[in-house]
């Protein structure tokens, strides 16, 4: 019996974190990794607390993915979904009370992760839980329709001059979601 999950590293990943890494001239990839391990340890935390056990821990392009064995209620998995984004509301807010140039930094980086990952969207955190509650079907429509909207503000946002950053994390949403689609 294997005693720690197995670890996973698709290769597209290691040269997203790569390129990410050595474009940071701000510093957020090492605020941001504090961030990452905490709403982690809250998705792992709500499993065990469900019975679930961890079996692999993936890094995809999308994120990292946690593959568990048992079987969760639609109310726990819905919880163990929502465990991650409340361990990094947990962490911003302690983070930015405590203060610092790291700290502010990795509490605002937490707190992006955060609303980031709540958005309804398959394979996101908001997604699942729409998943969990509401089903397969309902998480995918609504994330189209969202990925549709994002996709349409950042055009117009593009058009006027102001958007470019928030065209490309639209853009982002709809390859997430993409992939969320095909493999629901």
């Amino acid at each position: 019996m294997r005693r720690f999950p197995e670890l996973q590293a698709d290769p597209w990943a290691l040269l997203g974190l790569a390129a990410f890494w050595f474009f940071d001239g701000q510093g957020v990839f090492g605020a941001l990794i504090p961030a990452v391990i905490l709403h982690e340890t809250g998705h792992w935390l709500a499993l065990r607390w469900n019975g679930a056990r961890l079996r692999r821990l993936r890094l995809a392009p999308g994120g990292l993915v946690m593959d568990y064995d048992g079987a969760l209620s639609a109310g726990a998995e819905a919880l163990c979904a929502l465990a991650g984004p409340a361990f990094g509301l947990l962490w911003a807010g302690l983070a930015a009370a405590v203060g610092g140039s790291f700290l502010l930094r990795s509490a605002g980086a937490s707190l992006c992760l955060t609303v980031f990952n709540l958005l309804p969207i398959l394979p996101l955190d908001g997604g699942r839980t729409v998943a969990a509650l509401a089903g397969d079907r309902t998480a995918i429509r609504l994330g189209r329709v969202l990925c549709v909207l994002l996709l349409s503000a950042g055009a117009l946002a593009g058009l006027c001059g102001h958007g470019a950053v928030f065209f490309l994390s639209a853009l982002m949403l709809s390859l997430l979601f993409r992939s969320a689609d095909t493999n629901p």
